[in-house]
């Protein structure tokens, strides 16, 4: 499962540290060469500051990797350096950034699953962890299905997009997503990314919005 994550933390260079760290009850921040990186909360240290403090200094790239880690509260400060490199402008201008209101492969089909944090029907939770009872996951075969980026920090991800095989067609959607077309690759059923990046290095500026699709939906 772990080929996804390797080439995604491989994609960060090397010689980069981060500067600020932070985790709150709802985001967990890193910021690194002037970028912002985010991703949600899914667990919060015991004492969040002097955990958060601990990753100042230390290697993007290498903290990036600790999104493999059981622990949510390291997970996600993996994500968020993920995200640091990855969700830019340019670099989202680079994959043929599209208006949120894109064609993903959902229209016309006879039913959507979300999994994650979402309200509606036909919504399953998001599994926390790889070690899953995948029998309650079986609808998710062929079917089109909104996954929360989420799943990446929980490492539920490999499995669902499994599941769903290459006959369904997945979305990814949320602020831990990272821009990268890596998501479209190893014949993986994803047809969209959706998600988020600053295009100020001023920490207080809002977070702007980007949908991606497959090359072969264009």
């Amino acid at each position: 499962m772990w080929k996804l994550y390797d080439d995604l933390y491989i994609g960060i260079p090397s010689g980069l540290r981060i500067t600020d760290c932070s985790v709150g009850g709802k985001w967990t921040i890193v910021r690194a060469n002037g970028n912002t990186g985010i991703a949600r909360t899914l667990e919060r240290p015991e004492d969040p500051e002097k955990f958060a403090a601990g990753y100042i200094g230390a290697w993007l790239r290498d903290t990036g990797n600790y999104m493999k880690w059981d622990n949510l509260a390291v997970a996600g400060v993996g994500v968020a350096a993920l995200n640091a490199w990855y969700n830019t402008a340019e670099r989202v201008a680079g994959l043929n950034g599209a208006p949120p209101n894109i064609s993903d492969g959902h229209e016309g089909r006879e039913a959507t699953i979300y999994i994650g944090d979402y309200a509606g029907e036909n919504v399953l939770p998001l599994p926390m962890g790889a070690d899953f009872d995948e029998a309650a996951y079986a609808c998710l075969k062929g079917a089109s299905v909104l996954i929360s980026a989420d799943a990446l920090t929980t490492k539920a991800l490999p499995k669902l997009l499994d599941l769903v095989g290459e006959e369904g067609s997945v979305r990814l959607e949320g602020y831990s997503l990272p821009a990268t077309a890596l998501f479209f690759a190893f014949g993986m059923p994803v047809r969209a990314l959706c998600g988020y990046y600053q295009d100020s290095p001023d920490p207080a500026a809002g977070a702007l919005k980007f949908c991606i699709r497959a090359a072969r939906l264009l």
